[in-house]
């Protein structure tokens, strides 16, 4: 199960992307229409991610051009970045490893409509 993680790790490129993300306009269109952040840490020392899954607009992302693997990429290096970078910034503060994040998901807003069919399949890749 790990080789099969490392497998994917290099064929996806994964360790590239934060050294080579997408570009800024890219970055842009999705953070403005899937809001999510990490906004800080918890008084354990934890990075604190919000997502707000009822008010990302697909279809706008779509209709600017970006592809559902420009936002399986940005999803990926949202992980990385927490793995590679925010997780080693909270160990370092707290002076003991930090290995978890705190994820407050705001759900208001959320229906039915989110759940097309190419938004199924992207979740789907997500998931993987």
């Amino acid at each position: 199960m790990i080789s099969d993680c490392v497998r994917w790790r290099q064929e996806a490129g994964v360790r590239q992307l934060l050294i080579s993300p997408m570009s800024q306009d890219k970055m842009e269109v999705i953070r403005r229409y899937r809001p999510s952040s990490y906004v800080g840490f918890d008084k354990q020392g934890r990075p604190v991610f919000v997502d707000r899954p009822g008010i990302i607009n697909y279809d706008k992302i779509w209709a600017a051009g970006l592809t559902d693997d420009d936002i399986l990429r940005f999803h990926i290096s949202e992980m990385e970045y927490m793995g590679r970078i925010l997780l080693t910034q909270a160990s370092k503060l707290k002076g003991h490893t930090v290995d978890s994040v705190t994820v407050i998901m705001d759900m208001s807003g959320l229906s039915m409509r989110h759940f097309t069919k190419q938004s199924r399949e992207l979740f789907k890749q997500i998931l993987k």
